[in-house]
């Protein structure tokens, strides 16, 4: 018997209707692969809205399903037979180990990283101390002491940037517990940075810079399953069309990116070695994820500078429902497998849901 799966989509942060698209592409592929499933609406408000099983129209739910806070959602879950939770959240309340929380206490298995983990890779001053940590190169960056970070003047904070941190224009101003790009702003010339200091503080009271590296874009879908080795998905090379990086409008305005499978930009042996290296993380996975049971979007640059490693969400919708097309046959499945974490859930197969991985022939390419 399939396992009766509960969808979580929507959120409180401002993330909210990209979360509602995950959410439909997750409810959709495991629906195709035979899979039970209940969606859940989680409104701008944070009332939890539970929908009937098999359903999958997430907007209906908050006139048709009576909203209730989180504590009572996960109660009527926990109380409705299902096996496993499936966030499709994107941001805080979501990504940053609320939920996952929520899900631990009531002993419900959870798709993803657990709650430190999640904790940790939300926050990007954080994850940042610990791919350092592991010896991982990045950006030079600036981060203020936390007395300094909503009360000193910018000027002040330039100052230190470019005097004593030595950093170099163009600069990324960066939101630290905001995804999606959300609270991201490249600063290109002195005048620009209070404008944008005073735009971030107002979405995070936490934040910080680091110094612009140019280069070769890819994204590149991880999943770490019940203690096995890291399993690298096919790179994927991004190519914003519309902006001068990869903004929230060019993730997911229609046509505003390239997003290219294989990343035809490097060679073959490259990608090889992104997929090498990767694999090599393995043993030492409990440092960039926090567990073993977990999923992530590594994006980097061709000189290997790690940029950022992202949490269950991204993931879940690059695998299902990837803007240009790329669908990785039996990653949900995966993942339904490292939250459950159940013998008889490995012999599930069949066919990919939707197709196979696009393949961009020459004449094609840009």
């Amino acid at each position: 018997m399939k396992p009766f799966i509960a969808v979580l989509a929507g959120g409180r942060s401002p993330e909210h209707e990209v979360s509602l698209r995950s959410g439909a592409a997750v409810l959709a592929g495991l629906a195709e692969r035979g899979f039970s499933t209940l969606p859940v609406l989680i409104a701008r408000d944070g009332r939890w809205h539970v929908g009937q099983p098999g359903k999958s129209d997430l907007l209906a739910l908050a006139a048709t399903s009576p909203g209730r806070n989180a504590l009572e959602g996960m109660l009527q879950l926990k109380g409705s037979g299902i096996y496993l939770d499936f966030p499709a959240l994107h941001g805080r309340g979501g990504e940053d180990g609320s939920v996952q929380t929520l899900c631990q206490e009531a002993q419900l298995p959870c798709v993803g990283s657990g709650p430190l983990a999640s904790a940790l890779g939300m926050s990007k001053i954080r994850s940042r101390h610990a791919f350092l940590g592991a010896g991982l190169p990045m950006a030079k960056a600036y981060i203020p002491e936390p007395e300094a970070r909503q009360t000193t003047p910018a000027s002040v904070h330039l100052e230190r940037i470019l005097q004593t941190a030595r950093l170099e224009l163009p600069l990324f101003l960066k939101a630290d517990s905001s995804g999606s790009s959300l609270g991201v702003e490249r600063i290109t010339h002195q005048g620009a940075f209070a404008p944008a200091l005073e735009r971030v503080r107002s979405l995070d009271p936490e934040w910080l810079v680091e110094e612009e590296i140019t280069g070769i874009e890819v994204s590149c879908a991880i999943l770490g399953n019940c203690g096995s080795k890291l399993v690298p998905l096919p790179p994927v090379e991004i190519r914003p069309l519309t902006s001068r990086f990869f903004d929230y409008a060019a993730k997911y305005d229609p046509g505003a990116t390239l997003e290219l499978c294989p990343a035809t930009s490097l060679t073959p042996d490259e990608i090889q070695i992104v997929s090498d290296a990767i694999s090599d993380l393995s043993p030492d996975v409990s440092l960039f994820i926090g567990d073993d049971e977990a999923a992530a979007a590594v994006d980097f640059l061709r000189a290997n500078n790690l940029n950022s490693i992202e949490d269950i969400a991204a993931f879940a919708e690059q695998v299902a429902n990837d803007p240009s097309g790329v669908v990785i046959p039996e990653s949900l499945v995966q993942l339904v497998e490292s939250g459950v974490n159940l013998d008889s859930l490995v012999s599930i197969t069949g066919d990919s849901f939707g197709g196979s991985t696009t393949t961009v022939s020459p004449a094609s390419q840009p």
